[in-house]
């Protein structure tokens, strides 16, 4: 092995995790603010959804996962930009579906149902909990699986693993993966994210009534959608880097990768059995 060209790989790698990181540290400070803001009304209605998408993007309910994003693309086949828009698009998709599935029981249920789901006070959702702990165990899992190479087929919980894990070879569930992946990102995230917009929908109703809310609503979508892309594109940059010109460091990078999981999925456990820690680290 060439220690030259293992080291550039690393390199790549870490410098393409730390700005991801930096991003997603910009964008926790942007949660803190808007999330800090005494009164909603007195924001620009449209400006306000942007600053909820980001905020919800980024909450501290979910962006811990995105680090994770590199280890599920790390293991894809489909390497060219037409590929990368796809999966891109995909990850997009799930997003998008959960928000509008979120946004459609307020519609139906209220702003209260949202609200309901919030990890961030007094009687926190337990069912947001619980959903959380089974994110964290399933990471770690995936984290241990990758680490040690099991193919993760198992007779009874084939659709929960193995199409959960992305395998080398089978390109045809790339775009389902990723799908899931943002479908279960937003779920993850809805601690923070069903009070922002449920926050949103009571701000745009009462500023505008229902033309306000479905503009402001389709705003937040856009934002989110966008973001996920974003991220997408910085993540499939970094995979398409790699395999081209690193291939000496994939098997130190794919460990680490797998070892990011687990750290992941013991920071969500985190959140669920020392709740009021994570609240007080985390949250203004």
């Amino acid at each position: 092995m060439n220690t030259t060209s293992k080291n550039q790989g690393l390199e790549v790698y870490f410098t393409y995790l730390l700005f991801l990181l930096a991003i997603l540290i910009a964008g926790y400070f942007g949660f803190r603010a808007l999330v800090t803001q005494a009164n909603w009304a007195n924001l620009n209605l449209y400006l306000l959804a942007i600053a909820a998408a980001i905020a919800s993007f980024f909450s501290p309910c979910a962006f811990p996962l995105l680090p994770s994003y590199l280890s599920f693309y790390y293991g894809l086949q489909e390497n060219n930009k037409a590929n990368a828009l796809k999966l891109g698009l995909s990850a997009a998709l799930g997003v998008l579906s959960f928000i509008s599935i979120l946004a459609l029981s307020i519609a139906i249920f209220g702003a209260a149902f949202a609200k309901g789901f919030s990890i961030t006070q007094a009687g926190s959702n337990n069912l947001v909990l619980a959903w959380r702990a089974i994110v964290g165990i399933l990471l770690i899992s995936l984290g241990f699986a990758q680490l040690k190479g099991w193919s993760w087929k198992p007779k009874i919980a084939d659709a929960l693993a193995y199409n959960t894990r992305p395998q080398k070879g089978q390109n045809s569930q790339a775009s389902k993966v990723l799908f899931l992946y943002g479908f279960g990102y937003t779920v993850a995230g809805i601690g923070c994210t069903g009070p922002i917009l449920a926050g949103l929908s009571l701000t745009a109703f009462s500023a505008g009534g229902t033309t306000a809310s479905l503009t402001a609503f389709a705003i937040y979508a856009i934002i989110m959608v966008l973001l996920m892309l974003l991220i997408s594109s910085l993540v499939s940059l970094s995979h398409q880097t790699m395999i081209n010109k690193l291939k000496s460091a994939s098997a130190t990078i794919k460990n680490f990768s797998s070892f990011l999981l687990i750290i992941v999925g013991i920071f969500n456990l985190y959140s669920v059995f020392a709740l009021s820690s994570f609240i007080q680290l985390l949250f203004p």
